[in-house]
């Protein structure tokens, strides 16, 4: 949201997973952040994860389809 996590209506956008923001501001369990482009937006903040949980969450999900990879070959 644009104005505010107070809007009535559907957000006014989307990040992608992946997008790098900086938090500047959280309210109740909104976060007011800005993005690599300068657009500022709050978002809903248990849907940000750090930096270091996304590598971490990338890095399994690499490691968990590489191994599934091996049970196909089988």
């Amino acid at each position: 949201y644009i104005d505010g996590p107070q809007q009535p209506g559907p957000p006014d956008g989307f990040l992608n997973r992946g997008d790098k923001v900086w938090v500047f501001r959280e309210k109740d369990s909104y976060s007011h952040l800005f993005t690599e482009d300068g657009t500022r937006s709050w978002v809903w903040s248990p849907s940000l994860l750090t930096w270091r949980a996304y590598q971490k969450q990338e890095q399994k999900t690499k490691k968990d389809a590489e191994s599934n990879s091996r049970m196909r070959a089988k």
